[in-house]
């Protein structure tokens, strides 16, 4: 995932590996990440773990299915757990995990610190019903390689919703939109997070000007009847649009966009496709995250 950090197995959604961890809580997926104290193939032998001091109480996942919570109790005593076992006001979680073999870990953290469900579009201030999951905007500025102080970009940032989550991971932001109610919208969602520092413009993207080069731009192209540009042709608007973004990115940097259809791209020679990303979001409707890294002069 990063040099600082390795995976050593994969098994099932669980994954152990080694190095520093923190900036994994800026992932969209992981639900939480704790420090292996003990592993073993019997979790008779689970006694030899040596825990902090304090109160804890004991979670079992077990991704093979043969045991359940009330194997809870039993690893507690396992671990020394009498008259220490505190389900109010723990000092720490001690997570046991069956996959390839029994861990027994301390949780680090757990992705409920996020509170995403709280920055879904119902709960905003100013919001529409096709904006996008806090959970996929972080993914796509996840897959824009930025790191925090650096210059996220949405160029259609309707309600803001990638916005909101690259201000949270510690990205500078910068937004247009050509509405100005989405404008206007996408500012009172970002102050009623708390968020302060930003650009907002309100423009065509074909005469917008961000006056700086920006290390990444992440987007959900308009598209459908939705969209501002319902009526106009699809695919020279996407092509004219990705040749004025390219001029945006500062070399290396990337593009992640949200399409339904990415055959109605026509992809710029300054820019290199990296990866595509297809989910389906119902029986109908397939959607589409590339990513495009713009080449060196």
């Amino acid at each position: 995932m990063n040099r600082d950090f390795s995976i050593i197995t994969i098994n099932d959604n669980f994954f152990t590996g080694t190095g520093e961890f923190s900036h994994l809580t800026s992932s969209s997926s992981i639900r939480r990440l704790s420090s292996i104290l003990w592993s073993g193939d019997n979790i008779s032998d689970a006694g030899t773990a040596v825990l902090p001091t304090g109160k804890f109480y004991v979670r079992v996942k077990d991704y093979r299915k043969c045991h359940d919570s009330s194997s809870e109790k039993v690893i507690g005593e396992l671990l020394n757990g009498k008259g220490r076992i505190d389900f109010s006001s723990p000092d720490f979680i001690v997570r046991a995990y069956h996959a390839d073999r029994w861990y027994i870990c301390i949780e680090k953290w757990n992705n409920t610190h996020i509170s995403s469900l709280e920055r879904r579009a119902p709960m905003r201030p100013f919001f529409s019903p096709i904006s996008l999951s806090p959970k996929t905007a972080r993914l796509m500025i996840n897959l824009s390689a930025t790191k925090e102080g650096e210059l996220v970009l949405d160029p259609f940032c309707g309600t803001g919703g990638i916005l909101i989550e690259a201000a949270i991971m510690g990205r500078k932001i910068m937004g247009n939109d050509f509405s100005i109610a989405m404008a206007s919208g996408t500012k009172l969602n970002l102050k009623y997070y708390g968020i302060r520092d930003f650009s907002i413009s309100t423009s065509d993207i074909l005469s917008f000007d961000p006056g700086k080069e920006v290390d990444a731009v992440v987007t959900d192209f308009p598209y459908g009847r939705n969209s501002l540009v319902s009526d106009r042709d699809f695919k020279m608007f996407y092509t004219k649009a990705l040749s004025r973004i390219s001029g945006f990115l500062k070399e290396k940097g990337r593009l992640v966009l949200m399409i339904n259809d990415p055959s109605l791209l026509t992809i710029p020679a300054s820019l290199s496709t990296l990866k595509t990303v297809s989910f389906r979001v119902h029986r109908s409707l397939t959607r589409h995250i590339m990513v495009l890294e713009k080449d060196s002069a």
